[in-house]
């Protein structure tokens, strides 16, 4: 037996309720297309973002990644800055600290939100960052 609000089935509305919102979902819904960086020009300026760790809690942390056009970046997160070099290739943006030998391979996008916003984004064991450049 259906419940029955002004002649019509109550599962009649839900239903139309679940369809609209699902087809809302894929309206608002941003996606991402990878974008091979060309040269350094493309990326060189002050990004901000966030660094979402893969621990619990998923508390957030603010930070910025200048790229200079001289092939040198600055890092900071927390209360830590960063230095070291960065380099294009195969269109990836690599970053190596100075005191370390591990590079870290960032991946530019292009994000088809109404902003039409480039961003930056990369993963670690520690969790996942995302910046877009600085206005």
């Amino acid at each position: 037996m259906f419940f029955r609000i002004s002649g019509q089935p109550a599962g009649g509305y839900f239903a139309l309720f679940v369809l609209l919102a699902t087809l809302a979902g894929c309206v608002s819904a941003t996606s991402s297309v990878t974008i091979d960086i060309e040269n350094r020009n493309e990326v060189v300026g002050t990004w901000k973002g966030s660094f979402q760790p893969n621990t619990y809690p998923r508390v957030g942390s603010p930070i910025k990644l200048t790229l200079k056009p001289d092939g040198k970046y600055e890092y900071f997160i927390y209360a830590n800055t960063y230095k070291g070099t960065y380099r294009i290739e195969n269109g990836k943006l690599h970053l190596k600290p100075t005191a370390s030998d591990k590079e870290t391979i960032i991946t530019y996008y292009d994000s088809d939100s109404a902003a039409n916003q480039k961003v930056l984004k990369w993963s670690s064991q520690r969790g996942d960052f995302t910046l877009s450049r600085e206005k």
